[in-house]
Formats: C-alpha cells, sequence, structure tokens
C-alpha cells in the first residue's frame, strides 16, 4: 500500500480505499455464514450499507465484492443494484466449488494455484470444518509457473499447514513433497502422492474424511482425484 501512496504522489490520482478490518472508504462485515454462503453489509461512501449474499465461498471474497461495489458505485449505480448484482453471482466452474459426495463436503478448486489462493482455500476448509465439526483433508497439488521461487513457496506452505487446523494433508505431485516434508519434519499427517489418480486411492481409504479440500494448477488435473 506503501507503494502504491508513493507512486499517486506522481500521478496525481484519487486512491478508493476497501477494507474489513480497519476503516476505510467501503467498509464491509460479516453478518452470518450458512456454508459457504456468506451474508454480509457493506457501507458505502455515502453512509448507506446494504446486505448481500456472496455465493462463491472464502472470506477473500468480501474483499473481491468490497472492489466490485466500489467500482459499481463509482460508476453511479443504485444501491439496490449493486446488492442484485453481487448477491446474485455464483462465481466460476473449478473456483471453491462446494459439493456434497458420499457424505463429505468437498471443495473443489481445480482451475489453479498460487501461494495466495492456495492460502485462501485452506483457510475456507478450516473455516468450514469450524461450522461442522469432523475430519478435514486437504489434498494440494503442485503450484506450477512459480520459477525460481518454487522451492521457497512450497516449502513455506508446508510449514504454514502445520499452523492450520488440517487433520490429513496428501500432497500431490514432486513440488509439493517438498510441503509434505515440511509439514512432517513438524508434526505427521501428510503423505505424498506421485499424481491426482494416486491421491484419489488414499483419499479413498481414509477412514473420516467429513471435509475435504482439493487444489493444485491446472496441469495436475486435480478433478481425477474424484475418479
Amino acid at each position: 500500500m506503501e507503494g502504491v501512496l508513493q507512486k499517486n504522489k506522481t500521478l496525481n490520482r484519487e486512491i478508493i480505499t476497501c477494507a474489513v478490518e480497519n476503516d476505510a472508504a467501503f467498509k464491509g462485515r460479516l453478518t452470518q455464514s450458512n456454508g459457504s454462503l456468506l451474508m454480509a453489509a457493506i457501507r458505502l461512501p455515502n453512509g448507506s450499507e446494504t446486505e448481500i449474499t456472496i455465493r462463491s465461498g472464502g472470506l477473500h471474497n468480501l474483499y473481491n465484492a468490497l472492489s466490485a461495489a466500489a467500482a459499481g458505485f463509482l460508476m453511479g449505480l443504485h444501491t439496490d443494484d449493486i446488492r442484485h448484482g453481487l448477491s446474485s453471482f455464483e462465481g466460476v466452474p473449478m473456483r471453491l466449488e462446494l459439493r456434497e459426495i458420499n457424505g463429505s463436503k468437498v471443495i473443489c478448486d481445480f482451475y489453479n494455484a498460487n501461494p495466495a489462493s492456495m492460502s485462501n482455500a485452506v483457510k475456507e476448509l478450516a473455516r468450514l470444518k469450524g461450522l461442522k465439526k469432523g475430519t478435514s483433508v486437504a489434498i494440494l497439488g503442485d503450484m506450477l509457473e512459480l520459477g525460481a521461487y518454487a522451492e521457497r513457496y512450497h516449502r513455506e506452505l508446508g510449514r504454514w499447514m502445520v499452523t492450520q487446523p488440517v487433520d490429513v494433508f496428501i500432497a500431490v505431485g514432486p513440488l509439493m513433497r517438498l510441503a509434505c516434508d515440511e509439514f512432517n519434519g513438524l508434526r505427521q499427517g501428510a503423505v505424498h502422492a506421485a499424481d491426482a489418480v494416486e491421491a484419489g486411492v488414499i483419499l479413498r481409504q481414509l477412514a473420516s474424511k467429513d471435509m475435504v479440500l482439493i487444489k493444485g494448477s491446472r496441469g495436475l488435473k486435480m478433478e481425477r482425484v474424484l475418479e
């Protein structure tokens, strides 16, 4: 943010702020959650507040909703139109899709993966586990196209995963093996699979799997876990 402010001294453009935890021109707060559905209130710069439903899952999408609300408000949309537009959006295929499969809640996020989206997906698994209770399983595939940072980010992910309420971590692919090693170096609960099909075999062997997250870069075809 400091970099943006510094650059703005030269560009001389208006900066629009959006926040959940801090004060901002567009301020959001979570009011209720029901599975993957999130109900939130957005306060607009004119002081009015509107209630929206976020159907695409993930607390991080409240920030996306705030940015969309800001764009609509600045373009002159009425508050009711902003509310209707945000509440009607149902997300896109293969991104945090919540399905029920054989009694398990499965978060299907097959489209892509990077450090930020991986973190957000695991946090969503943790949030849903808090609502439902039970055993949580994270099946995470390689984050591709990280170049020279690939080893660093996979190892960091493995260490961070230890701090999350994840009971079983199935790491898929050669890069995610690094995360698996880091995880098991701090506590047990991680296992490595060569590919998504093998990960699916491991998943089906688990006695308990109430909440499952499946996520990885497109190249790993993580949807094959469910074959």
